[in-house]
């Protein structure tokens, strides 16, 4: 059934469909919405990492939501509604619109909004957001796409935006893959969505906000930048500062018991304690928990490594950390030698860093 659907999408773009709905299309984001909504709750409000396990078996599945929403817009592509919810596929089904439609073709969902927006809705100002959902992927086709963009489009404010997603793209491409061609113009990306674009709404934030974040993050979170300090409280209600670590590795880790590769994480955190900590690397988490659950955890032993107490996100926001696990790995001086999640090359980063 799913290679049908695609199969028909990819041959009739631009003629009308029995799928394409635009109240249907509305009404799959808002039941999709609402499952993940009554999902969060459940998984906050689960007593053990048991139960919690559990319920990340019945999540929902972002693929079947973007295959439902897909036949909604299937031969919508040229209506006038169709980039009030194409958005929405690639944000909330990401993985899903970055998928080729069937082991013989190049074409995406991503790749196919992308298209038709550039053929039918070039001018519309609501290609603006698309740009914005439009960093799902780094391909050469969006970047092409988003210059054009950024460019040409009459609007002012969506060329802001299409800066913007630029410039994010700019560090989606890490230190190969193009990088070093995009690394000194997106200062100029940056600047343009100020200047054009700042007080627009991206969901709950501007992009005057996202601005000010990117800057902030390439100064001070990416490889080679001194870690912001971070001054807390642990479980004892002792004060911790990252800063009295210098002159040692140390291995950052957020974390909480409500992400689906808790357990995982925390058998991570307790091997590097056991192993990396006698040689001295200081193995740290931010720890997204209340105060109790946290001293129950270290009381049982499932907990080795110290930890700052982020029950309200303070320091999460500080590293602009928003997926968990997350990891940062420093040198003795502070400096950033590894982003990203915790496992081998973060280990293999702070092990030379001893050597």
């Amino acid at each position: 059934m799913k290679h049908f659907i695609f199969t028909i999408l990819l041959s009739v773009l631009c003629l009308p469909s029995l799928h394409a709905d635009e109240a249907g299309a509305k009404k799959v984001i808002d039941q999709y919405e609402a499952e993940v909504n009554a999902w969060v709750t459940k998984i906050n409000a689960a007593p053990d990492i048991a139960a919690r396990r559990e319920l990340w078996k019945v999540i929902p599945d972002p693929d079947a939501f973007g295959l439902r929403l897909l036949r909604q817009l299937d031969g919508a592509w040229n209506q006038p509604w169709f980039l009030d919810y194409a958005p929405k596929l690639l944000q909330l089904a990401p993985a899903f619109s970055v998928k080729p439609v069937s082991e013989n073709s190049t074409k995406t969902p991503l790749s196919v909004v992308r298209d038709s927006a550039d053929r039918f809705h070039f001018a519309s100002p609501k290609v603006g957001p698309l740009c914005l959902a439009l960093v799902a992927d780094s391909g050469p086709a969006t970047r092409k796409f988003l210059e054009k963009v950024e460019a040409n489009h009459p609007d002012k404010k969506v060329q802001g935006q299409a800066a913007m997603a630029l410039a994010l793209l700019s560090r989606e491409l890490g230190d190969g893959g193009g990088f070093a061609q995009f690394k000194a113009q997106r200062i100029d990306w940056i600047r343009k969505a100020i200047i054009e674009a700042a007080d627009v709404e991206v969901g709950n934030t501007t992009v005057g906000k996202m601005a000010e974040e990117f800057l902030f993050s390439i100064s001070k979170l990416d490889k080679g930048m001194e870690a912001p300090d971070i001054l807390g409280w642990n479980v004892s209600e002792q004060a911790m500062r990252l800063s009295d670590y210098r002159g040692k590795p140390v291995i950052i880790v957020f974390w909480h018991t409500r992400m689906q590769a808790s357990e995982e994480t925390m058998a991570f955190l307790r091997k590097l304690e056991d192993r990396l900590g006698p040689k001295g690397v200081a193995v740290l988490g931010v720890a997204s928990e209340s105060r109790p659950a946290l001293r129950e955890m270290v009381k049982s032993g499932s907990v080795t490594w110290k930890n700052w107490l982020d029950a309200n996100g303070k320091i999460a926001n500080l590293y602009q950390v928003t997926d968990y696990p997350a990891c940062w790995v420093l040198d003795g001086a502070g400096k950033v030698q590894y982003r990203g999640v915790p496992g081998p090359f973060a280990e293999l980063t702070a092990e030379a860093l001893v050597k």
